[in-house]
């Protein structure tokens, strides 16, 4: 799981509204700390191949880069109105400890960054799936628009945006956009009555998470270990999360 908040490098405004990369917006409410940074997920389906994107704040995509080892950018480019760098590390699988070559593409703009990473092949495909998308930054986040047929953000099935933030007191909540499919997996009772919806308990012991659904979104909550269980509990009741999708 990634999160931008590794980074040091606070959220747009009161971090309560973010453009997700597929160009939707996700709006939070409650009696919470939103001000950490957060990280925008997609899948993009170019030809032959499936590619996620991650977006964060300015510092998000060298963070990341550094997470799998690469400690410095060999090329370095001016694209779409910020800088384009790739990287690339050696890195060991845990349990085989077959060794990989990594390759991390990292754009920066103004305020955000975007990245992507590669095993293996040589580290200039990433500059040809770059040059298949448009980045359009904005004052809350970036969007990622294909240009080309046959290239697409998905949107369906398990490839669906979503939004990742650690709330203190609360914990990691991810939001994504409100679906039959991701209902269709929570218990046949209801939830209990909440400010944003149906807030859904589901396991028991440390191992519990919180689903709240509402009316455009559905929202995981992977409690903080650190809180108290009543804190938490009453910070997810008062969460409201409300999903806009694109203008078509």
């Amino acid at each position: 799981m990634i999160l931008a908040e590794s980074c040091s490098v606070n959220d747009v405004g009161d971090g309560r509204k973010r453009v997700v990369a597929d160009g939707s917006t996700v709006d939070l409410a409650g009696e919470l700390d939103f001000s950490r940074p957060a990280t925008s997920l997609v899948e993009v389906g170019f030809p032959g191949e499936m590619q996620q994107f991650g977006v964060g704040t300015i510092g998000f995509g060298e963070w990341s880069a550094r997470e799998v080892g690469v400690v410095a950018f060999d090329q370095e480019y001016a694209y779409q109105g910020g800088r384009f760098r790739i990287g690339s590390a050696v890195i060991t699988d845990d349990f085989t400890r077959v060794q990989t070559l990594a390759h991390m593409g990292v754009w920066e703009g103004s305020n955000f960054s975007v990245k992507t990473q590669q095993l293996g092949g040589e580290p200039t495909a990433l500059i040809s799936l770059f040059e298949q998308i448009a980045i359009v930054e904005r004052e809350l986040g970036v969007e990622l628009q294909p240009k080309l047929s046959g290239v697409e953000v998905k949107r369906t099935g398990s490839f669906v945006p979503r939004v990742l933030k650690l709330v203190p007191g609360l914990g990691i909540v991810t939001v994504r956009q409100l679906s039959e499919e991701l209902v269709s997996g929570l218990p046949e009772w209801n939830g209990y009555p909440a400010a944003g919806g149906e807030l859904f308990v589901l396991g028991e012991g440390e191992g519990a998470t919180l689903v709240l659904v509402g009316d455009s979104a559905f929202t995981s909550i992977v409690p903080d270990a650190s809180s108290l269980e009543s804190a938490v509990l009453a910070g997810a009741m008062g969460l409201v999360a409300k999903w806009t999708p694109p203008v078509s």
